[in-house]
């Protein structure tokens, strides 16, 4: 065929993942299709080892995936005369249940685990340089360790299968095929026997409580297997840092830039294969202005998302991304350093970026902490730490036009991710047509109606129109706000900075109010009471009708957001059709009403005239 070994292996192996991220399994075996391939990213290099080897049904050699360019951060790092203190955290005996898929959470006391194993530990920062998977199980599919900020109460007794985390600041991660992850460690200019730098998670005795989230992946159902893994931590006490007398040693801690999405915000439409949602441009003033060193990424979403990156600019131009990963897997989320550190500045933004495929649900997905929800963030590890800044930008994040389909990381490896056009859903196309209609057509006509056809009708004729039409009209909004409810229910929770969905909540309630306002007006036509209800009523009734007319294209332009360019455009049509064989009836009936009105007036006089000279 021509093509190059090389070449035909990462292709098959990426084709593999794409039955990863749906949670498959090829062959049955209790192994994900990636995993069985010697590393679920699917990056081929001969003569490379697996870094999974045990069990696998398909052999192949791998380094790494269609993510960000990354490194072994371990590799060269001489910790030289430092005293380490490995401390492990490990699931206490543990038996695994046997349902297919378990997420365990157990919490520790790390500064009381640092005192015990440790009792000459000083009450100085303790700082975690090098983090290592303990894997006890064949059952063990991916850790993630939180620091917590209170104490987690429910996770302390034994692991508990609980769906909501109480620990939410993201400490490390690990999955299947991932390495040990290491922090820098600097020698002294012109000196390499001397250690200058110490970069680390710092630990002082207030910052107690950690969270281990392991998943389990145990598709034969087996029981009675007693798991103890997790993960050990070598730390670095400051306050006592080496087997000898040396010069001091300046630590600096590793900080935590958090990015992505407000998770009222976040919501995932049911059916769609492409959903793809942008954050607004995330500055961290409070940076130095000489720049901090960025040095690994933790990519973070849910079970619906399948391609995640942050860019960064700089004086308004694309500068590089912070973290990339075009065949993302809720179940290999890992800590992954740079190939090359960089500086970031107190002037950066940070744009992340989130594609979604719920293809495999009818309903929508809110942005939560449970696993059911969805999230969209970017843990970016940097260092040295910026102590009490606002460290966290999460944003109410947008749908974006699906216009850039084939996302590359900085590895050159494409998304693989097709172009293809979204059709609207049937509850989109009749909650629009139906407010097209009651706004712009109904709705304004009844208004006009009370003016123009007063004269010509006469009482009760106009009043009974008036209220027919309205009663009509307001009786579609509502039917077309519960189908629109009825579909996306969670829409309407939280802060959603969706306008479209604010706007219309007002124009809804202005519009129920309006026949509630007329039942109850003064029915006094002389006095002054019933004239200000008059002004009253008119003005709040147009101020809803306008609202409304209005709320139209911005519903418009938020399904062009959702990725429905191409389907968008008849119901411009049906709008601005439905708007001009409104204004043509009101401006012919309004010209017969004057002519009718002026004919009158001059039949009168006649009469008038006749009579006079009578007299």
């Amino acid at each position: 065929m021509g093509i190059k070994l090389s070449t035909a292996t990462e292709t098959l192996c990426r084709l593999l993942a794409m039955f990863v991220q749906k949670g498959r399994d090829s062959d049955g075996d209790g192994l994900t299709n990636g995993v069985e391939l010697g590393d679920p990213n699917c990056i081929w290099s001969e003569g490379d080892t697996p870094s999974e080897s045990s069990g696998l049904s398909h052999p192949g050699v791998s380094t790494g995936s269609d993510i960000q360019r990354s490194r072994d951060t371990c590799e060269g790092v001489d910790t030289k005369d430092l005293k380490l203190k490995p401390i492990d955290l490990n699931f206490p005996s543990y038996t695994i249940p046997s349902a297919t898929t378990t997420y365990a959470k157990y919490a520790f006391d790390l500064a009381n685990i640092m005192i015990t194993d440790y009792p000459d530990s000083t009450h100085s920062p303790h700082y975690g340089i090098k983090f290592e998977p303990i894997v006890d199980s064949d059952q063990v599919h991916h850790m993630i360790l939180y620091a917590c900020d209170e104490k987690p109460t429910a996770l302390t007794g034994s692991p508990q299968v609980i769906d909501k985390m109480p620990c939410t600041a993201l400490r490390y991660a690990w999955a299947v095929g991932a390495k040990d992850f290491c922090l820098p460690i600097k020698t002294k200019a012109g000196n390499e026997d001397a250690i200058d730098t110490v970069v680390g998670v710092k630990v002082a005795l207030e910052t107690r409580w950690h969270a281990l989230e392991i998943h389990y992946n145990n598709p034969d159902g087996l029981t009675n297997v007693v798991d103890n893994s997790g993960v050990r931590i070598t730390f670095v006490d400051s306050g006592d840092p080496t087997t000898s007398s040396s010069d001091s040693i300046d630590f600096q801690s590793a900080g935590y830039l958090y990015m992505g999405s407000a998770l009222p915000s976040l919501f995932v439409p049911g059916n769609q294969r492409h959903h793809h949602v942008q954050t607004p441009d995330c500055t961290f003033r409070q940076l130095p202005s000489s720049g901090v060193t960025a040095y690994a990424f933790i990519l973070h979403a849910h079970g619906l998302g399948r391609q995640l990156w942050t860019e960064v600019s700089r004086d308004g131009e694309y500068l590089r991304d912070a973290g990339c990963d075009t065949q993302f897997d809720f179940d290999l989320q890992q800590t992954i350093g740079f190939a090359d550190t960089f500086q970031i500045y107190d002037t950066d933004t940070f744009t992340a970026h989130c594609i979604y495929d719920s293809s495999e649900r009818d309903y929508t997905t809110p942005g939560g902490d449970e696993t059911e929800n969805e999230m969209c963030i970017n843990f970016l590890i940097y260092y040295p730490e910026v102590e009490g800044m606002q460290n966290k930008c999460l944003k109410a994040g947008h749908t974006v036009v699906p216009n850039i389909i084939e996302k590359e990381c900085e590895s050159g490896h494409t998304s693989g991710v097709y172009v293809y056009e979204l059709s609207l859903p049937g509850w989109v196309v009749s909650h629009a047509l139906l407010m097209i209609v009651s706004w712009c057509l109904l709705l304004p006509f009844g208004a006009s109606s009370a003016g123009i056809l007063r004269d010509r009708l006469g009482d009760p004729r106009w009043f009974k129109l008036h209220r027919g039409v309205q009663v009509l009209g307001l009786g579609l909004v509502l039917v077309a706000f519960f189908v629109a409810y009825s579909n996306v229910h969670e829409h309407f929770k939280g802060g959603s900075a969706d306008l479209h969905k604010r706007v219309g909540t007002v124009v809804i309630v202005l519009a129920v109010l309006q026949p509630l306002n007329a039942f109850f007006r003064p029915h006094d036509k002389t006095s002054g009471v019933r004239k200000v209800w008059s002004t009253a009523h008119r003005s709040f009734g147009w101020v809803c009708v306008i609202l409304g007319i209005v709320n139209c294209p911005l519903g418009m332009k938020g399904a062009v957001r959702a990725g429905y360019a191409t389907n968008v455009g008849w119901l411009w049509s049906a709008f601005s059709f439905a708007l001009v064989c409104m204004f043509v009836a009101v401006i012919i009936l309004g010209l017969s009403s004057k002519k009718q009105k002026v004919g009158g007036t001059s039949g009168q006089a006649d009469v008038m005239n006749k009579l006079n000279a009578g007299l």
